[in-house]
């Protein structure tokens, strides 16, 4: 398991074409752990988890709203 310190330097390493050996001595974790990291990840790293909408703030035209059933279903969102 990695912390996001971790991930995020193991992320770069790779990117910057370093071994698997050199990145787990970085890391002070074995070879296979990184290796088994990657190969999970198909050798992309996962893009940063983002809210998309706050609903408090929500605007009436946007695409989530928009996939809701009535103009009910909206009015219920924007008071809350």
């Amino acid at each position: 398991m990695f912390t996001t310190t971790q991930c995020a330097e193991l992320w770069r390493r790779y990117r910057a074409d370093e071994s698997v050996h050199g990145i787990g001595r970085a890391l002070s974790c074995f070879p296979s752990t990184v290796r088994r990291k990657l190969q999970y990840a198909g050798g992309i790293a996962p893009a940063a988890h983002t809210l998309y909408l706050d609903l408090k703030t929500a605007d009436v035209h946007s695409p989530m709203l928009a996939r809701s059933g009535t103009g009910a279903d909206r009015k219920k969102v924007q008071k809350l």
